[in-house]
């Protein structure tokens, strides 16, 4: 998951854990909140500590990842405080085809988004969501790719992507919010990299 930013506190070289909040730098509120809920619970304490805009992280709903192991569940991989033998985050998945969780990764802009991708060779695909795109289902085969939800303004907007996709065909409302849209189209993405093999 990628979140194009300003950098505002990093730029100045402040410290970026206590320099922004959601209304000064909504981009970092975002990619703390988002990895926040993907860190096990058990962890939080011990890797978040307090900062203003986990005030309210309590309400958040629960993600329940498979990383997200209970007590009483087995599991050969789980995230502990040490002692323990540390493997690569995506060991789970690449090794055990366990779906271990997503990324955040921070952008300065949008077009960083698409030109500084951390995969050799870069995405193999990049799409917007639009109600007027084309189903997910019509998509080519890829194994990396970039999301990128439809609250883009530009001329030539239609450039951007490889391809421009309706995640739900006939939603019957009007607009669906963000933050609806990004799950969807997370979930969706999840069918299409797993018939292309990409692990699970």
């Amino acid at each position: 998951m990628v979140i194009a930013s300003l950098l505002r506190g990093a730029d100045r070289g402040e410290d970026e854990s206590q320099s922004y909040t959601g209304l000064t730098n909504p981009s970092h509120f975002l990619a703390h909140l988002l990895s926040y809920m993907e860190t096990p619970p058990y962890l939080r304490k011990a890797l978040f500590p307090m900062h203003p805009n986990l005030r309210t992280a309590g309400t958040l709903p629960s993600l329940d990842l498979p990383s997200h192991v209970r007590i009483n569940e087995w599991s050969p991989y789980r995230r502990k405080r040490p002692p323990a033998v540390a493997v690569s985050p995506a060991t789970p998945r690449e090794q055990d085809g366990y779906y271990w969780g997503y990324s955040v990764r921070i952008s300065a802009s949008l077009s960083a988004v698409l030109t500084e991708c951390p995969f050799d060779g870069g995405y193999d695909l990049s799409f917007g969501t639009s109600e007027r795109g084309q189903p997910l289902s019509e998509m080519a085969a890829a194994k990396d790719v970039d999301l990128a939800d439809r609250g883009i303004s530009a001329r030539n907007v239609a450039d951007l992507f490889d391809y421009w996709v309706n995640l739900v065909p006939a939603q019957g409302s009007r607009t669906i919010r963000t933050e609806e849209a990004v799950w969807l189209g997370l979930m969706a993405l999840r069918g299409v990299v797993m018939e292309n093999g990409a692990g699970a």
